[in-house]
C-alpha cells in the first residue's frame, strides 16, 4: 500500500500536512516527558498514538485504542488537527 503522502500530490494537501507535521513537532517539542528518548526510554512519537487519513473531500484524525496520552496532550493535538485541516 502506498504512503498517503504518495497518493496525493494537491498543493492544499501538501501545504497543509506540511503544517500539520510541524504541529505535531511542536507538541512533541513542548513535552519531552513523553516524546524525548533521551528522557523516557520509552517514548514514541506523537504518530505512534495517532491514526490520520485523508482522501479528496476529508481529512479525519483520531487517537489509537492503547494510546496513554494526557488529557491536555490529546487536546493540544485536536487543536491542531482543526487549525490545520478545519480552518474557519
Amino acid at each position: 500500500m502506498a504512503d498517503i503522502d504518495e497518493l496525493s500530490t494537491d498543493e492544499l494537501y501538501q501545504e497543509r500536512k506540511t503544517k500539520w507535521d510541524l504541529e505535531l513537532s511542536h507538541i512533541e517539542d513542548k513535552h519531552p516527558e513523553y516524546f524525548n528518548l533521551n528522557i523516557s526510554p520509552l517514548a514514541l512519537k506523537l504518530e505512534q498514538h495517532i491514526f490520520f487519513s485523508y482522501d479528496t473531500y476529508r481529512s479525519s484524525f483520531g487517537f489509537r485504542p492503547d494510546s496513554n496520552l494526557p488529557d491536555t496532550i490529546r487536546e493540544e493535538c485536536l487543536e491542531a488537527f482543526h487549525r490545520v485541516w478545519a480552518p474557519a
